[in-house]
């Protein structure tokens, strides 16, 4: 597995765990929520830029 994919995927655990304790939607698990989208697009963008130059560089 890739680097930025474990650490994406770490992130992501890190917040549903923390998420976990809450059972209200207060504004702190609505920010959480959306930290933890942040990560997760940022870790998805991370990966298929790795994967295009990945192929660039097979391909060349």
């Amino acid at each position: 597995m890739k680097l930025t994919t474990i650490t994406a995927l770490s992130f992501a655990l890190l917040g549903a765990l923390t998420l976990t304790a809450c059972n209200e939607d207060d504004p702190l698990e609505e920010a959480g929520e959306s930290i933890e989208d942040g990560v997760e697009d940022a870790g998805d963008a991370i990966d298929d830029a790795a994967d295009e130059l990945s192929e660039e560089v097979d391909g060349h």
